[in-house]
């Protein structure tokens, strides 16, 4: 939890004074912020002959109304929405008439207030403010209940929690439990699955900005991450304490939120990393913040890079095919984006080439090797993939024809196929036991369908290659028994690809049977298709009843299919 949350540092000594600096109450000018913050609401009373009303609004006060002067006012009722005809506010229409005890109008808010500290920190104040209507009252003030009280200030902080409770409604401290000394800076409001994400009406931005954390850049970085302004007519904020702890003992932040790396700050605040590998954030100097010299630093920033950018510019130039953050950046367009030149950089290295020759080689695959449209990132991968298969079937890459081969599609398919060869043999042997416990299992033959357990991994990658579906992507998962995969073919033509079949695991006859899915030719994603399992409905609810039944054969090896009760009730 540390590593994520601030710990609290004030001496025990100069606690005292620091809390007396708390006030227990909203100050008017608090109040009346927060007040808006509520539903507002118009009480009405209509008289003599229903054209003349007196009024109470919650934001304006009572007023009076006669038909002939606004003539609209008068369509309203209880329950409506309307704008206030004395103030203009959005306001809830109720009748006075209608209303008893006020219980169903109770409401709270949960609020936090900012305040300077006597040292130009910053003390806040997060509790619960509930206003509860009733005929005699209907401009009640705000009951006040605190549960937080925080203290900021450059390299300290201190934070006190109460404990609160809540019946029918009301929010309460329990007798005898008073302020405890907390460890660590956490947000006031926990976050509670379906009914609040820990939210909170935040007031007193002029203190903030008034106070020695002015300079934090807290409401740039909000809006960077992609949250509502941070004034105080916005909605409810999070995350606003975990920031401003954080910043008490990185000041480093503002520089960083400047530079635009607000996603760098996010990952500090919210998850305690720091990105050590990339960034410094002990240094006073920018190029030092970035782990840079000043030219790759000024080069970096001209470009307007995130922190994702930055560790893909690191993590390439530790590749050694750089010369510097300027040529890696002169390269990023050429490649389409940071991922793909951190893949070419990757493949320069094991290929023994910079980057430019690199960048060449793969625009000149583009023409010569593929379909129109192939993208830059598939080269690179069949690039990669290539490059590792021939490190294990040890081809001499110091040459530059095989490193760089011409026909590049045609070299990685022949370098995949030699290394299905040698795993071929390895894999035949370790599967024999299984191949022999699925087939027990499985295999099945009902009117001119079958089923077949694959015999390797490289019928179920044929498979896929033949459909146009992903079961390919499942033969390692097969081979290894995390998956089943079964063909469903016709009996007079074993060896043709028809219908896939995925299995959930079974360990005997005992277990349960589990069909997870069944596809064919591209996963009958085309026009006039019909869903294997209900065109083949006949076959897979009798293989299925005979898996039931114990997968049970005669002495020749047959399956014994179990009668059918259903059609011996018929």
């Amino acid at each position: 939890m540390s590593k994520i949350l601030m710990d609290c540092n004030i001496p025990t000594e100069e606690l005292p004074e620091i809390f007396a600096q708390f006030d227990g109450y909203l100050e008017t000018e608090e109040e009346e912020a927060l007040s808006g913050k509520f539903t507002q609401y118009l009480f009405y009373e209509t008289y003599g002959r229903r054209d003349f009303r007196e009024c109470v609004c919650t934001t304006c006060g009572v007023f009076e109304v006669n038909k002939d002067e606004v003539p609209g006012f008068f369509q309203a009722h209880h329950g409506d929405g309307i704008e206030c005809p004395s103030c203009g506010t959005n306001v809830e229409v109720y009748s006075l008439g209608r209303m008893r005890t006020g219980s169903s109008l109770k409401e709270w808010q949960r609020a936090a207030f900012i305040r300077k500290a006597k040292d130009g920190g910053i003390l806040i104040s997060a509790g619960y403010a509930t206003k509860d209507y009733t005929p005699y009252d209907l401009r009640p003030c705000i009951d006040w209940n605190e549960k937080s009280r925080t203290y900021l200030a450059p390299g300290k902080r201190m934070q006190w929690t109460k404990e609160l409770s809540n019946y029918w409604n009301c929010i309460y401290a329990e007798p005898g439990k008073g302020w405890e000394r907390g460890k660590f800076i956490k947000e006031p409001f926990n976050p509670y699955m379906y009914t609040n994400d820990g939210s909170y009406y935040l007031f007193g931005w002029d203190k903030l900005m008034d106070s020695s954390l002015k300079y934090c850049q807290l409401e740039e970085w909000y809006r960077a991450i992609g949250e509502e302004w941070l004034s105080e007519e916005s909605e409810p904020v999070r995350q606003i304490y975990k920031y401003l702890a954080r910043y008490t003992a990185y000041p480093q932040m503002e520089m960083a939120v400047k530079l635009g790396l607000s996603r760098a700050v996010e990952e500090l605040v919210m998850d305690g990393v720091k990105n050590h590998k990339y960034l410094n954030w002990n240094a006073k100097k920018v190029q030092d913040f970035l782990r840079m010299n000043k030219q790759d630093a000024n080069a970096f920033l001209e470009v307007g890079g995130d922190v994702r950018q930055l560790r893909h510019c690191k993590d390439a130039m530790k590749t050694g095919v750089f010369r510097s953050v300027s040529e890696y950046l002169e390269n990023v367009a050429e490649m389409n984006g940071t991922d793909n030149l951190t893949k070419a950089a990757e493949c320069a290295r094991i290929a023994g080439c910079n980057i430019k020759q690199a960048v060449k080689y793969v625009q000149g695959q583009m023409p010569q090797c593929y379909r129109s449209g192939v993208s830059i990132s598939t080269i690179l991968q069949y690039w990669k993939d290539y490059l590792d298969m021939a490190r294990q079937l040890d081809y001499d890459l110091s040459e530059q024809t095989v490193a760089m081969p011409k026909d590049l599609k045609e070299r990685h398919d022949t370098a995949a196929t030699m290394i299905r060869v040698q795993q071929s043999a390895e894999e035949r042997k370790k599967y024999q036991s299984r191949y022999k416990q699925l087939k027990k299992l499985y295999e099945f033959s009902y009117g001119d369908l079958s089923i077949i357990v694959p015999p390797d991994a490289q019928s179920i990658t044929q498979e896929g290659y033949t459909l146009h579906h992903c079961v390919g992507g499942y033969a390692n998962r097969h081979m290894e028994g995390f998956v089943d995969i079964l063909f469903l073919r016709h009996s007079r033509k074993p060896n043709t690809s028809f219908i896939t079949i995925e299995m959930k695991p079974r360990k005997s006859v005992r277990d349960k049977v589990v069909l997870v899915q069944i596809h064919g030719y591209k996963n009958e994603r085309y026009d006039k298709s019909v869903s294997p399992l209900l065109k083949y409905e006949w076959f897979l609810s009798a293989w299925e009843r005979w898996m039931k039944a114990g997968s049970k054969r005669d002495k020749d090896g047959k399956p014994i299919l179990p009668e059918n009760r259903k059609e011996q009730a018929v």
